[in-house]
């Protein structure tokens, strides 16, 4: 490769590295991380010059974050507890309203016998499911009376 081809080239990889930050705003560069791309890149038998083969990098390579204990007050019920640390476990309120949103309609009438589902979708969706589980959940709540 002479020197103009790999200016192109380089200029080819920066435009898509460039792309890349852009529709990956949790990618944060460092001299580890980018060797880590690099070497995935390379393995892969992918091109630093496309996009979405930088994307198929980070996703290999991304770190990820640890997951954060529930805060639980003293007042708190075992099942809003229980749903609570099923929110937790599915990446947060946002990851799993996003989980439940994608579910077809079948699994969500099969995941909706469970009360601790129940009361998770309430949760996260406060406003919309209430009603529907209420039974549910009372029903939850006298089984487990001490």
């Amino acid at each position: 490769m002479n020197q103009a081809e790999q200016e192109i080239f380089l200029g080819a990889c920066d435009t898509a590295f460039l792309a890349f930050q852009h529709r990956n705003p949790d990618f944060v560069f460092s001299e580890a991380l980018a060797r880590e791309m690099a070497l995935t890149l390379q393995t892969e038998g992918l091109d630093p010059r496309n996009v979405h083969h930088l994307s198929a990098a980070w996703l290999k390579v991304r770190p990820t974050p640890a997951p954060q204990p529930v805060q639980v007050s003293e007042s708190t019920d075992a099942l809003t507890l229980a749903a609570k640390q099923l929110i937790s476990s599915c990446g947060g309120e946002h990851a799993t309203r996003a989980l439940i949103a994608e579910m077809s309609a079948t699994e969500y009438q099969r995941r909706s016998t469970a009360p601790v589902f129940v009361r998770a979708d309430e949760l996260v969706n406060r406003e919309s499911r209430a009603r529907q589980s209420e039974v549910s959940y009372r029903r939850f709540q006298n089984a487990h009376r001490v």
